[in-house]
């Protein structure tokens, strides 16, 4: 097939709104692997292939919204699954650029579809705690660093810590107070932190630096957090 045409077809494709973000990060990753395919050597082309696919996901995602409501933390759980696609599908060095492309779009497509999410319409007095947000914040960046162990996932690891921290950030805003003593609360946490990620040897600091600092500082957000549900 021509490539001017596949291009034109490619944007057509996409010309009826996407319903759900879904639709869009499926359709991008089939688009580029096509282009993969399609001109695996002639990098030119290649090119003009995936700005293209990347031009029809970004004017879809733009107003999807998902068809359902999730929990929010499934989102998180429903991210990881969108993001090892890369490693499935785009894990060799010649293919860099789909990759950086469709792991951005992962991120978009996860924005769009954490603006609804069931926990949203609960009443303030029944929002989970700060130390409810907080453990599911805690096993999510768990979950994150077991999903991803290979070094070249390093950017799919990152990604997935910034998801569930976009999660973290939404739900302690409207957590309510703890049963015990902030101060007690937090002192714990951190002693918790150093030592399920330890940063001690020099493999600890490569696997546990970034998620020890993610959670350290949500540690501190939660404090603050639980002390303020106190007034």
């Amino acid at each position: 097939m021509n490539i001017a045409v596949w291009i034109t077809m490619t944007c057509l494709a996409g010309i009826q709104e996407t319903k759900d973000p879904d639709d869009a990060i499926e359709k991008l990753a089939s688009d580029l692997q096509g282009a993969l395919k399609k001109a695996p050597t002639d990098a030119d082309a290649r090119g003009k292939m995936t700005t293209a696919a990347k031009a029809v996901f970004d004017r879809d995602i733009a107003n999807a919204a998902p068809k359902v409501s999730k929990a929010i933390w499934d989102w998180q759980t429903h991210f990881l699954e969108m993001l090892i696609v890369a490693d499935k599908k785009f894990a060799t060095a010649g293919q860099k650029t789909e990759r950086a492309i469709y792991i951005t779009a992962c991120k978009s497509t996860f924005g769009r579809q954490i603006l609804s999410y069931k926990e949203s319409s609960l009443e303030d007095s029944k929002q989970p705690t700060v130390d409810d947000v907080f453990g599911e914040f805690f096993d999510a960046i768990g979950k994150a660093k077991g999903s991803y162990t290979s070094e070249s996932s390093a950017d799919l690891r990152s990604a997935a810590y910034n998801g569930a921290k976009d999660i973290f950030g939404k739900m302690i805003q409207k957590a309510r107070g703890i049963a015990k003593d902030p101060q007690r609360w937090y002192d714990e946490q951190l002693v918790r932190i150093d030592k399920e990620f330890s940063i001690t040897t020099e493999k600890g600091k490569k696997w546990n630096t970034e998620p020890n600092a993610a959670l350290k500082t949500a540690a501190k957000t939660a404090f603050d957090r639980a002390l303020k549900a106190e007034k």
